[in-house]
């Protein structure tokens, strides 16, 4: 029994180590307190979000998008594997983004952040293809 529990293990690691990195994770999955889904269809999702100061949402990516404040707020964004970009976004400002590589933001201010978040769902976020390894 100690060995087919071994065994599994064992194939269980080496399966592990030989999937693809792992993508960020949708924003609405990975903080649905803070994101809520107003309009989705083919081609567009619209996400209110709303972070209280201190909050953060998780690690996360986004197709093109267009965000529209609805407060005035101060947030950080921390790139995966990149600079770190504070924003101080007022009530009206708009914003168009290429897809984002995953990163973490932060309510840094000492307001209730809040925009909404128009998502173009034609143009998604995809990850760097993985350099091959020299045999």
């Amino acid at each position: 029994m100690k060995r087919v529990t071994l065994i599994f293990l064992a194939l269980t690691v080496l399966a592990l180590i030989s999937l693809p990195p792992v993508m960020a994770q949708d924003m609405v999955a990975v903080a649905p307190g803070n994101c809520i889904v107003k309009v989705e269809n083919d081609h567009v999702r619209v996400v209110e979000v709303t972070l209280k100061p201190g909050d953060t949402l998780p690690l996360h990516s986004h197709p093109a998008f267009v965000f529209y404040g609805l407060a005035d707020c101060s947030l950080s964004v921390v790139h995966k594997d990149g600079p770190t970009d504070t924003m101080d976004i007022k009530t009206g400002d708009v914003v168009y983004s290429e897809p984002e590589a995953p990163h973490t933001t932060t309510n840094t201010g000492k307001t209730v952040a809040k925009v909404l978040l128009v998502e173009l769902k034609d143009m998604p976020y995809k990850a760097p293809a993985p350099v091959p390894t020299p045999k």
